[in-house]
């Protein structure tokens, strides 16, 4: 057993099996290592289940040890080895859990002995956002013993080997910092992104091109056609994630500046809408944040303001897509961030998105504060 830390939700995650709104076997790519489709396709079990797991698995084009084999989807867009009467997973019924590739085992947990020896769960999980959305509670961290066993194949086990313990206790400290400024409720949520911003800036966390910037205003309008066209960058990347389209669908690309003028006024009153139908969004929003923050275990695996700027991105696209959604409940809400998160946690998008904000020379305070206060 090791101790790790995880949110104080993340002992009470049950899966809602066949119970979910929208199953977490549909709308992203879900693959498994060599070792596990080596030990998919000798699992002894019945005749039925073989020819179930044989038809489920593809070897991919360009295949690793770790991303070896894609599970496919049936026409429906469904996994093929989950059962259409209950939506429960076939092979976990009749062989037992420790059947199931690590991928499906684990979902939605993350959790990696490494640098910062955490654990969380994905925001992509309708029941891991109906547990964070359960109270306006702050997240709060504790102690959880887990068991190997339970969760990994030892060949994706990931154990920090560095001696040096200064920059585990760098990224420790300033993923706590990041956290107490992001839950400070004195402020609004926009603002405690700008003052993260500019506290990275200030420690000599942020390139020195992004100081660059810092006098250029943006026009309102302007920054919201950036929006939509960063929407229009995660549509056109997002071809696999034909369920999201329905977050994106009441979106579209106007050809001239009236019209985008137009759609704008027009969110300008949906966004009053939605800030009053729910008026704890800022809640929600800033418990989903800092559970992306835990998942992604920012700033662990980044160049920390590029972390800062795609923390940025997932605030604002979640809020300007649920404003133009117009969830009307809180199942809806649930659905619409659970949807996003697809393809923000388990996909490449984040970094197209990061990268077409340096393309166009945005990577600054000014414009991600611009973005976040939308």
């Amino acid at each position: 057993m090791r101790k790790l830390f995880v949110p104080d939700y993340f002992l009470k995650f049950r899966c809602k099996c066949g119970e979910c709104r929208n199953c977490c076997c549909v709308g992203w790519k879900v693959t498994i290592s060599y070792l596990e489709y080596c030990h998919l396709l000798g699992f002894l079990c019945k005749k039925s289940m073989r020819s179930k797991i044989d038809a489920a698995l593809c070897v991919l084009d360009k295949p690793t040890e770790e991303s070896y084999a894609l599970i496919k989807r049936d026409y429906l867009g469904n996994c093929p080895l989950r059962d259409r009467t209950d939506g429960k997973c076939l092979l976990h019924k009749e062989c037992g859990e420790m059947a199931l590739p690590a991928v499906c085992r684990l979902y939605p947990r993350n959790i990696l002995f490494d640098a910062l020896k955490e654990g969380s769960c994905a925001n992509s999980c309708e029941a891991v956002l109906e547990l964070l959305y359960a109270d306006d509670n702050k997240v709060k961290m504790m102690t959880a013993e887990m068991f190997d066993s339970a969760y990994f194949y030892k060949s994706q086990e990931k154990i920090s080997k560095n001696e040096d313990n200064s920059e585990e206790e760098k990224a420790i400290f300033l993923q706590n910092k990041a956290v107490e400024i992001l839950e400070d409720r004195t402020k609004p949520l926009a603002k405690r992104f700008s003052i993260l911003g500019n506290y990275l800036i200030n420690n000599g966390y942020a390139p020195k091109l992004i100081s660059i910037c810092e006098n250029k205003t943006f026009a309102k309008i302007n920054v919201f056609i950036d929006i939509l066209e960063l929407c229009q960058e995660a549509l056109n990347y997002s071809v696999n994630f034909d369920k999201y389209y329905k977050v994106f669908d009441n979106i579209t690309m106007p050809n001239d500046f009236e019209n985008y003028t137009f759609l704008y006024k027009r969110y300008l009153i949906l966004k009053q809408e939605f800030e009053n139908s729910f008026e704890n969004w800022q809640v929600k929003l800033e418990k989903t944040m800092i559970n992306h923050i835990f998942y992604e275990r920012f700033p662990a695996d980044v160049v920390v303001f590029s972390g800062f700027s795609q923390l940025c991105i997932v605030y604002a696209l979640t809020k300007f897509c649920l404003i133009f959604y117009q969830p009307k409940s809180n199942n809806d809400f649930v659905d619409c961030v659970a949807g996003l998160n697809r393809c923000f946690e388990h996909s490449s998008l984040l970094q197209l998105l990061d990268a077409a904000i340096k393309r166009d020379n945005n990577e600054n305070i000014n414009f991600l504060s611009a973005l976040v206060n939308f």
